[in-house]
């Protein structure tokens, strides 16, 4: 019995060591399915919020493929054009040689005429009085005068030195307060109602916020004014959120303005305002004919992802008008051959020669029977003259001026400037422009010390930004014109022993050509404009990229 005991308790003891052993093996796996588990789902979650932060990405990405099998496609079909068209070369050489036979059709005609009306002079054997119309040829007048029949306008003198470029890709806006704002509240929303520029149109100015129409890098400004002992903190938010602010408190009978610029990465969809702040929000915020509170942004950065589909779309767009252009392109049949044109203009050469040694042939007799001189045209054209000589009478009004004396020279990628003045200036009178005379920024030579005006070389989107020093019981409204149109104001009243500066800032459509200065108001200009070694008032701007 012993013996069948012992074997019982052995086998109980191994029972209960595989009891022990199953249970530590169930114990093992229960943790290891566990930790399995858990990382399976923090891998989710974290796979799922990277989805999530990369929504716009995908988004993107899924654009970019569209646009490159688009571009892809137009490549090919616009191979397969040019397998089946005249090459580059052929082309341009033969239309080089159409337009250089064009041209010396023109020329023959111009010079047989000429021979003619000289002809008609040494038959005659009298005295004609000849007219300059432009650049065109020689006519017959019963004028006694010889007086070019051109007037010179200024913009058409920009226009012909100066293409204009194409219109940039931004986004931009500037408005100001109509009005006088009441705004005695904490966290007031300040609706700035009069919309000058809205490229975009993300501005809503009946609730004065800006909607983000796209993620990038942006630069924001406003500008506050503020009289009879007002004082208001202003702040600039994006999503609810403060990111910088200003304060102005208009004691002692100062009327004045101050202004804020932050730049700050902004997502497509965030709103962004100026409202008061929550401890100081006393008075009225002005915004007159004396001067404005205003509120500008523009875009200065955008995001890559949205870069790439703005340049495959612009890849899209060139191709398309690149295969416009080879469908209207003539065929092979319908372009007259490369021989044919040679010998055009080889024919029509040799007659213009002729016709050359024949006009001065009959200049000699013309000029030795009639006693007329005559002069060579560097154009290749003629003129006679009384022994006169022949004057432009240009009519030189202030724009004609700024043309002939500085002429803008051809544009650059980039248009900027900033001037200050560098002496006080006397600006007592009404509208009188503000010569900022120390320049030290030119980028597009645009900008003209001498008369304080801005140029555009080109249309687009400009920003300027003024600033104005006073002190004393000096007081002025100064203005930003745009071809003779006010665009922004800002008005600063110091008062007993405040020395101080305003500042303001537009953002404008400016077309090529228009000019761009600062004056004086017309009824607030009293004393000097300051500008001395402890501060300056300067002028500056730049088109936006």
């Amino acid at each position: 019995m012993l013996k069948y005991k012992f074997k019982i308790d052995k086998v109980l003891v191994k029972s209960q060591n595989f009891t022990v052993t199953m249970a530590s093996v169930m114990f093992i796996l229960a943790g290891t399915s566990m930790f399995f588990i858990l990382n399976f789902h923090i891998l989710v979650s974290a796979e799922k919020k990277d989805t999530d932060d990369s929504g716009h990405w995908e988004l993107a990405l899924q654009k970019i493929d569209e646009l490159q099998k688009i571009v892809r496609e137009q490549e090919k079909r616009i191979s397969m054009m040019l397998e089946k068209r005249p090459s580059e070369f052929e082309i341009k050489t033969l239309t080089k040689l159409q337009n250089t036979a064009k041209k010396q059709s023109t020329r023959i005609v111009q010079l047989e005429a000429r021979v003619q009306e000289l002809e008609n002079v040494a038959k005659a054997d009298e005295n004609i009085p000849v007219e300059i119309k432009g650049n065109e040829l020689l006519s017959e007048s019963n004028g006694a005068s010889v007086t070019p029949n051109k007037t010179f306008n200024r913009r058409e003198g920009l226009l012909n030195i100066q293409p204009t470029t194409v219109p940039v890709d931004t986004v931009a806006f500037f408005a100001y307060l109509s009005t006088d704002t009441q705004a005695s509240a904490a966290h007031h929303i300040l609706t700035f109602d009069k919309v000058i520029t809205n490229v975009g149109n993300a501005y809503h100015s009946h609730q004065g916020t800006f909607f983000a129409p796209r993620t990038g890098i942006y630069v924001f400004t406003w500008t506050i004014r503020l009289t009879d002992y007002s004082k208001q903190t202003t702040e600039l938010l994006v999503n609810n959120n403060v990111i910088y602010w200003i304060y102005f408190n208009s004691n002692d009978s100062v009327d004045g303005s101050v202004t804020g610029t932050a730049v700050v990465q902004v997502n497509q969809g965030d709103d962004v305002l100026i409202r008061t702040g929550s401890r100081f929000h006393t008075g009225t915020i002005k915004s007159n004919h004396d001067g404005k509170s205003s509120f500008a942004g523009w875009i200065l950065m955008r995001e890559k992802g949205d870069m790439k589909i703005d340049e495959l779309q612009k890849t899209v767009h060139a191709q398309d008008e690149r295969i416009s252009m080879l469908e209207k392109r003539p065929s092979e049949s319908e372009i007259q051959t490369l021989t044919e044109l040679q010998s055009t203009v080889k024919k029509q050469g040799t007659r213009i020669a002729q016709l050359e040694v024949r006009i001065k042939e009959l200049e000699t007799v013309v000029k030795a029977n009639e006693n007329i001189p005559v002069e060579i045209l560097r154009n290749g054209q003629l003129s006679e003259t009384n022994g006169t000589s022949v004057m432009s009478k240009t009519t030189h009004s202030r724009r004609g001026r700024l043309l002939s004396i500085q002429p803008t020279t051809v544009p650059v990628d980039m248009v900027a400037f900033y001037a200050y003045v560098s002496a006080n200036i006397p600006a007592s009178v009404a509208h009188r422009i503000i010569a900022f005379d120390k320049v030290v920024t030119n980028v597009g030579n645009a900008y003209h010390p001498h008369s304080g005006t801005f140029i555009a070389p080109r249309s687009g989107l400009y920003v300027f930004t003024w600033t104005i020093r006073l002190y004393l019981h000096y007081h002025h409204t100064t203005e930003l014109l745009v071809n003779n149109n006010v665009v922004n104001r800002i008005y600063f009243a110091p008062a007993g022993n405040i020395d101080g500066s305003v500042s303001s800032t537009a953002v404008v459509q400016v077309n090529q050509g228009d000019d761009v200065l600062i004056r004086t108001g017309s009824s607030q200009h009293s004393g000097e404009i300051v500008g001395d070694s402890n501060g300056v008032s300067s002028f500056a701007g730049w088109i936006l990229m």
